[in-house]
């Protein structure tokens, strides 16, 4: 509890309204110090609300008649509270300021602390990694042996492999293409098909367009030779990649 708030409960003899007066100023200066939850706010909140009470159902003064010369509170004895007040008063931005300076201090030295004690951390870390470092002993117990042949792939039963593969495609676009293909070309496969006897036969007139239409299927079979290679390539390297099976098949003493 501060010190400004004794003289409060000593006056509590004092007139009402003045001591209301003080009370206000007493809140008002707690105020700025503390939030509404503080002790000595709530007391004085108390304070103000009996005190208010007090003034409210207080009797009217009588007349000046029946009751002769109303009684002064004399001035001399609230002065020197009130001045102490005041001067409080005057002096609390001078107190909040200083306060903001020591929390700002307070961050900055904190601050300060916590890089500190990071860098020694790390300090220490790399001490012990390199104590551990020096410290450890390595010895080779085995020398590495080169192998005189590769465990794997091997190449002739991967050869073997991909000469049956590359048949059984061979033989299976073949049999596709035969039997896509409608046409007669001979005149015993028309005979074959069909019981209407061949008259005639007529051979196959060359013109230019034929000419410009085969030296475009060449060209674009000699762009989808390579394109096809190369797919086969990608195929078989996506296939194989991290094959434990097929390594396993094609390596050497595998049954």
């Amino acid at each position: 509890q501060l010190a400004g708030a004794e003289p409060l409960g000593a006056a509590g003899s004092m007139d009402p309204a003045a001591r209301l007066y003080l009370l206000q100023l007493e809140l008002a200066k707690m105020r700025r110090l503390f939030s509404e939850k503080y002790p000595d706010v709530i007391r004085l909140k108390a304070e103000i609300a009996a005190t208010q009470q007090q003034l409210a159902e207080a009797p009217p003064p009588a007349s000046a008649e029946r009751a002769g010369p109303a009684p002064q509170t004399s001035p001399g004895l609230l002065d020197p509270e009130l001045s102490a007040l005041k001067a409080e008063e005057q002096r609390l931005p001078q107190r909040d300021q200083e306060l903001q300076e020591m929390s700002r201090d307070y961050r900055t030295t904190k601050d300060l602390y916590d890089s500190m004690l990071k860098r020694y951390q790390d300090a220490q870390i790399a001490q012990d990694m390199e104590r551990s470092q020096s410290g450890g002993e390595f010895r080779l117990l085995d020398a590495a042996i080169p192998a005189r042949a590769p465990s794997a792939p091997n190449r002739d039963r991967l050869a073997l492999l991909g000469a049956l593969v590359a048949l059984g495609a061979a033989a299976a676009g073949v049999a596709l293409a035969e039997h896509l293909d409608t046409s007669f070309h001979t005149v015993d496969d028309l005979r074959a098909f069909s019981r209407i006897p061949v008259l005639a036969t007529i051979p196959r007139m060359l013109i230019a367009a034929d000419a410009t239409e085969r030296r475009r299927r060449l060209r674009l079979a000699a762009v989808s030779v390579p394109l096809g290679l190369a797919l086969v390539v990608l195929a078989s390297y996506h296939f194989a990649h991290g094959n434990e099976q097929l390594v396993r098949m094609l390596s050497r003493g595998a049954s």
